[in-house]
């Protein structure tokens, strides 16, 4: 055998020892790939099953808010206001009011505009008992504000058509006389 011969043999078992390397090198690469894109497919199941389960506790969650929410509905409160001019401005500790209706009972809440000490009311108890309801002290000024303006809202009705009427019982001073 001439070196040219063993050089041939030697270069074809190189190229067969290559072909055989790149085989190898395909048909693993293809094997790991297969085994990334199972493992892949595996975590986006499971992704999309925990995402499942989130919207689910989300939706449920968010029933049990809407439920909490319509629970804790708070009915806004319309408040009207009355000037109150046959009491002395300035100086009036309280105000004594009456609350009468034309027909079945008519609750509801009485302040001085700005203050934040609100008074409950009922025809049905406050029709001969007057309500004591304070008036909103300036510190700044010294006085009482001026003009006096009453805020009532209206709470429940036990006749939708009825009239409700305030009337003034009197007042107190500041010096606790009652003049009436």
């Amino acid at each position: 055998m001439t070196s040219q011969t063993v050089s041939q043999i030697v270069l074809l078992l190189g190229v067969v020892l290559s072909a055989f390397g790149a085989y190898g090198s395909y048909h693993y690469g293809k094997l790991e790939e297969a085994e990334n894109k199972r493992e892949s497919d595996k975590a986006q199941n499971e992704l999309k099953t925990q995402i499942k389960e989130l919207q689910a506790n989300t939706s449920q969650i968010s029933d049990k808010a809407d439920l909490i929410f319509q629970a804790l509905k708070v009915k806004t409160e319309i408040w009207m206001e009355v000037e109150m001019k046959n009491v002395p401005a300035g100086i009036t500790d309280y105000l004594l009011l009456l609350f009468a209706s034309d027909k079945g009972r008519i609750s509801g809440k009485v302040r001085i505009k700005g203050s934040e000490n609100v008074a409950s009311f009922s025809t049905t108890a406050n029709n001969s008992v007057p309500v004591a309801v304070r008036n909103l002290w300036l510190p700044k000024e010294g006085q009482y504000k001026i003009p006096t303006i009453m805020e009532f809202a209206v709470t429940e009705k036990t006749e939708p058509d009825a009239s409700l009427s305030i009337y003034t019982q009197g007042f107190i001073w500041s010096r606790g006389q009652e003049p009436h």
